[in-house]
């Protein structure tokens, strides 16, 4: 873990580039791009942990987004890492959890 942060503070920033998920040389992935190789990081796991092939052949991409939504406690919050314009979406289509509440005694 220690060798990405590194590779990381070494990176070309490219102009005022501050995109999270950047390539190598600063420029912001596509999300074709950033999609290709989560999908080969995929297959490589389940070559790496036969015993879980099946359970990492359904992981999906959007999976990820709804754990963020879900982990991240305020609506609007979790609405703006996901770059919705309405909170609504990100309650509806994202949160996997529901609230938490107060018990009634």
């Amino acid at each position: 873990m220690n060798e990405v942060i590194e590779r990381i503070k070494v990176r070309a920033v490219v102009g005022d580039n501050k995109t999270l998920v950047q390539s190598d040389k600063g420029l912001p992935l596509s999300y074709k791009t950033f999609s290709n190789y989560f999908n080969r990081a995929r297959e490589a796991a389940r070559e790496t942990y036969p015993e879980l092939a099946d359970e990492l052949a359904e992981f999906q991409l959007r999976d990820i987004c709804a754990l963020a939504a879900t982990d991240i406690e305020e609506i609007g919050s979790a609405s703006k890492l996901l770059g919705h314009s309405k909170e609504n979406i990100t309650k509806r289509v994202y949160r996997r959890r529901g609230e938490t509440v107060k018990p009634t005694r």
